[in-house]
């Protein structure tokens, strides 16, 4: 009888709760149900969860890393667009794999002066776009 209570609330969340939710559930109705003994049924029956990935960040530290210099002191601040800009680079998760999106903006009132994109990441990408955006 357990069982097949498991299998509805497991079927029923997308295949995707695993013990400590479905355990949950019957809790939450009052029932007095081990913990252990959801995760037992759950094993010798083959029931599991989606186990998500961890993410990993684009970010990595070089060692020996040189650092771009602040060359407008923080100030985010223009008196008209095109006399500052910046850029960053954004890593977007694709059907077709990833794609490395690098925008070159003017600070407040924001206008985009054009945007890089790649299938792969290459390093200072977004110093070397604003240099030739200022120059084209």
């Amino acid at each position: 009888m357990l069982v097949g209570e498991i299998r509805v609330l497991h079927a029923g969340s997308r295949s995707a709760y695993g013990a400590p939710r479905i355990h949950a559930a019957p809790r939450r109705a009052g029932r007095v149900v081990n913990s252990k003994k959801i995760e037992r049924l759950m094993r010798k029956h083959r029931i599991v969860g989606i186990t998500r990935r961890r993410r990993r960040g684009l970010t990595r530290q070089a060692k020996r890393a040189v650092f771009a210099l602040d060359l407008i002191g923080r100030d985010f601040t223009a008196p008209r667009p095109g006399t500052r800009l910046v850029g960053d680079m954004t890593e977007l998760v694709t059907l077709e794999g990833k794609l490395y999106a690098t925008p070159v903006l003017s600070p407040p009132p924001r206008a985009l002066h054009g945007v890089h994109g790649q299938p792969y990441c290459i390093r200072n990408v977004a110093s070397t776009r604003i240099h030739v955006t200022q120059f084209t």
